[in-house]
């Protein structure tokens, strides 16, 4: 195609790609005072983070593409650590966040591509592994885009999460709230919605079942049994005491129960069942917690006392399963920043979300332990290694991990938030997690209800705003 061209038209159509790609979006960072050398450093890889995670982003993925996997373009030999696969529990999701804050949303064009082309499956293997009587799209852990027998070990180990399928449709919500467009609504996101919704709907009144009275509380609250902490125990425990009401699936399958119901209202379908969603996120247990000597912290499960994680699965629900309800509880909020200051994990798969959720609960060094993590990682051309160098294993190594990318969107979130308050309606904060010592400025973040947003700070004092609503 590009022979038949003009050869001068091929540079300066890539040109003005590019010029409309950094257009999107921008951020600078500085320091209030310029003597400042520890908040000039931290602001300058700060920036280079947000601009260098998406032009990678961007270089992996935009419309038409195969969705890149784990490791995106990037292996540095004939073998692809996992197989290649694309792994739903968090990975494949991880590196398209960022596209939806930092206002490049095509980039996740490819994911929604996938997920629509593996949603049949979805439907069929509902009733294959919870039987005829089961209805709805339930999204086994891996999606490998080759047929392949047998399957493989990492799926029979991690399909048991039950989050997973509320997860992998989580980004066809969030293209409605960051974009606005009621199409795409209704014609991509709600057919996903629906039948995880009402997998779960079923998928939760089953728990009631006599067969699981000896493991299930009886205490008027509809249980998640059986569901596996994500990335932890893996493994059926005896009398299934581990295997019931993980953290991340109360908020997952919260946030996917609300946002369905949002939907339907929006499009004037389904009143019934919305009313039925809403009723049933409210009769979700209670979040697990575990006693400390300082106080409450939350655990992955119930009875389960605090190890290092792999990601920070006790606080999954404050990101990215989002719980729209988690910030209307007070006591919850501090039990989240206690747990937040003392968490342990290995540093493999935890970067970006711990990245996000310090910056979401107001930590005041939120941003100096990212880059802290971040420097522990880096690469000289920008890119982040996915483990510690101390602790990462050799096949770890052998590529550029995508879900890494999100770093940009780590950024973003010091800048401009925009998840629900304590009325559980969403609220746009400007500079929340910003250090008092840096001036900042950003044009054409994000925030939900699809708003473009433009703001300035300095010395501590927000000296411009300005909105542009995408509806």
């Amino acid at each position: 195609r590009a022979l038949k061209e003009k050869w001068r038209t091929v540079p300066t159509r890539h040109a003005h790609g590019w010029h409309r790609f950094w257009s999107r979006s921008t951020i600078e960072i500085k320091p209030s005072d310029p003597a400042d050398t520890v908040t000039a450093s931290d602001a300058s890889l700060a920036e280079q983070l947000f601009y260098r995670n998406l032009y990678l982003l961007a270089c992996c993925s935009r419309p038409g593409v195969t969705a890149p996997g784990l490791l995106g373009n990037w292996i540095f030999t004939d073998y692809s650590p996992w197989k290649g696969l694309y792994m739903l529990n968090y990975n494949f999701q991880q590196q398209f966040w960022s596209a939806f804050v930092c206002n490049q949303i095509e980039l996740a064009q490819p994911y929604f591509d996938r997920v629509t082309e593996t949603f049949p499956r979805a439907l069929t293997t509902t009733p294959f592994a919870f039987g005829q009587e089961a209805p709805g799209a339930y999204f086994s852990t891996t999606d490998y885009p080759i047929r392949r027998e047998p399957p493989l070990f990492c799926s029979d180990l991690y399909d048991p999460s039950m989050e997973v399928s509320a997860w992998v449709v989580q980004h066809f919500w969030r293209h409605w709230q960051f974009v606005g467009d009621r199409k795409f609504l209704e014609q991509r996101t709600y057919p996903l919605l629906l039948e995880v919704a009402r997998f779960y709907e079923w998928f939760l009144h089953r728990s009631q079942r006599a067969d699981c009275a000896p493991y299930v509380p009886k205490d008027g609250k509809l249980h998640i049994f059986p569901t596996f902490s994500p990335e932890h125990w893996g493994v059926v425990t005896p009398h299934f005491e581990r295997n019931l009401d993980a953290g991340a699936a109360i908020g997952f399958f919260r946030y996917h129960l609300l946002a369905a119901a949002e939907a339907a209202d929006i499009l004037n379908r389904d009143a019934e069942a919305s009313a039925r969603w809403r009723k049933l996120a409210q009769q979700l247990p209670a979040y697990p917690t575990h006693d400390t000597p300082n106080g409450k912290i939350f655990v992955d499960v119930a009875d389960a006392p605090p190890i290092e994680y792999n990601i920070p699965a006790p606080l999954v629900p404050v990101f990215p399963a989002e719980d729209p309800l988690f910030w209307t509880n007070a006591e919850q909020v501090e039990i989240a920043r206690r747990t937040a200051r003392v968490i342990q994990t290995n540093g493999n798969n935890s970067l970006v979300m711990l990245g996000v959720i310090r910056a979401r609960l107001g930590l005041d060094d939120s941003l100096a332990q990212f880059l802290a993590d971040v420097r522990n990682r880096l690469y000289p051309n920008g890119s982040i290694e996915l483990a510690l160098p101390d602790k990462t294993p050799r096949f770890m190594k052998l590529g550029i991990w995508t879900e890494n990318f999100a770093a940009a969107g780590v950024i973003a979130e010091h800048l401009l938030q925009s998840h629900p308050d304590a009325t559980g309606k969403s609220l746009l904060r400007l500079f929340p997690s910003l250090p008092a010592a840096a001036d900042a400025r950003f044009a054409g973040l994000v925030a939900e209800g699809a708003f473009e947003v433009t703001a300035e700070r300095r010395a501590g004092r927000v000296t411009r705003v300005e909105l542009l609503s995408r509806r």
